[in-house]
């Protein structure tokens, strides 16, 4: 009988043993490498021609034009994002004011969201912050990287979460949210490594996409650029800069959806240049070197796709401006300027928008660019520079305020 005993003593043991390691092996296997498909549409970008579109009010046509409040409180000082939830309006300045600023959909000022400094609800700086499209939280990456930190809509401090990794940028679907690391990291004991994470609320079931090297090389120091723009509540496209693909991203999938064709580029750029960061050193460089085009900003809506693009040309990168037409397949507008009433068939400006509210195609200009607009000595060559100067200010509603909050403009496609 104390046989037995000891042999049950001795079999509860090992299955405990058992159980301990494998929860130990269970907890540092949490990570999981998502493979990509490689199905996705072909985009084509003629970037050696100019093509001006006849009539930009026909596609994106003005419907609302709302300006922010100005007072000393609520003065904004950079627009890094403009996020919208519940009829407000959201700015992030997170270059130099690190605050988020609240309007109502009339641009009255709400609050302003200001807490610089050491303690557990304040930050250093903002890196990157977003309003939650489920709950209206504001969440921001803060303090070079590391910090999570969540305040409700209202500005009051919920919670904090220090991030295994440093991250540039982030997306929050409805129970998962997408991290951006965006660098190369240097390191002597990892081979490889990721450039987006995925985790639920909580921090867990990680998941990892897009590997690259870890590199050795002093030189390897380039960040890599860009990160997610929203199509629609729970729907992300995700862009980075030198990588030709486009992805879609929601709350089940993280997968390809474009591929950009830069038609006209000779097409010398490695197949593994995003990934090889170890040979390519300094990427931005080698980029220049190799003169490789790059997608900048990517706005997606029911009928068109903007956004703007670089080209590389005498060694110097020139920023493009694009409206692809998604029905007729094919770009409608690619250009190096923004014209405001400068050719003889434009009355109105062509501010292309490269953000949506609440699905709504919009953008966000300064009145001191509105006032240099107007005031341009270029309308000078024309006979009715008068006319234009008045359809310009009518067109703003611009008051002479140069030094008022930006304007959000928003427009209405007709297709």
């Amino acid at each position: 009988m104390y046989k037995n005993f000891k042999l049950k003593k001795y079999l509860l043991f090992l299955l405990i043993s058992i159980s301990f390691f494998k929860c130990k092996i269970d907890s540092r296997n949490t990570h999981k490498t998502v493979a990509l498909s490689n199905n996705a549409k072909t985009l084509n970008f003629e970037i050696n021609k100019n093509i001006f579109i006849t009539s930009f009010d026909s596609i994106f046509k003005k419907e609302k034009l709302i300006k922010l409040e100005t007072k000393p409180i609520s003065l904004i000082t950079n627009v890094y994002r403009v996020d919208y939830y519940n009829n407000n309006i959201y700015i992030i300045d997170s270059g130099t004011d690190y605050s988020v600023t609240c309007f109502d959909s009339k641009g009255t000022f709400k609050f302003k969201l200001k807490k610089i400094g050491r303690g557990p609800h304040e930050y250093t700086k903002i890196v990157y912050g977003a309003v939650n499209d489920y709950n209206g939280d504001i969440e921001i990456i803060a303090n070079m990287g590391r910090d999570f930190i969540v305040y409700d809509s209202l500005g009051n401090f919920k919670e904090r979460t220090k991030l295994p990794y440093t991250a540039k940028s982030f997306c929050s679907l409805k129970s998962k949210r997408y991290f951006y690391k965006g660098y190369v990291e240097q390191s002597e004991n990892e081979n490889t490594n990721f450039r987006v994470y995925s985790t639920n609320y909580t921090g867990k079931d990680i998941k990892k996409y897009l590997p690259y090297l870890v590199s050795k090389n002093p030189e390897a120091g380039s960040h890599y650029l860009y990160g997610f723009s929203k199509r629609k509540k729970g729907e992300y496209r995700f862009v980075e800069k030198y990588n030709d693909t486009v992805y879609k991203i929601n709350s089940e999938t993280f997968t390809p959806l474009y591929k950009i064709n830069f038609v006209g580029y000779e097409d010398n750029k490695p197949d593994n240049f995003l990934y090889d960061s170890e040979k390519y050193g300094n990427q931005m460089k080698k980029a220049k070197e190799l003169k490789i085009p790059s997608i900048s900003n990517f706005q997606e809506y029911d009928s068109y796709i903007t956004g703007k693009y670089t080209k590389i040309k005498n060694k110097k990168e020139y920023v493009y401006r694009f409206i692809y037409d998604k029905i007729n397949k094919k770009i409608i507008q690619n250009r190096s300027m923004v014209p405001l009433s400068r050719r003889l068939n434009i009355n109105t400006p062509e501010l292309l928008p490269d953000f949506s509210m609440n699905g709504t195609p919009s953008c966000y200009i300064y009145p001191v660019d509105i006032d240099n607009y107007i005031n341009d000595s270029r309308l000078n060559h024309y006979e009715d520079e008068k006319k234009r100067r008045h359809e310009l200010t009518s067109y703003f509603e611009y008051d002479g305020n140069v030094d008022a909050n930006p304007y959000i403009l928003q427009y209405k496609p007709l297709k």
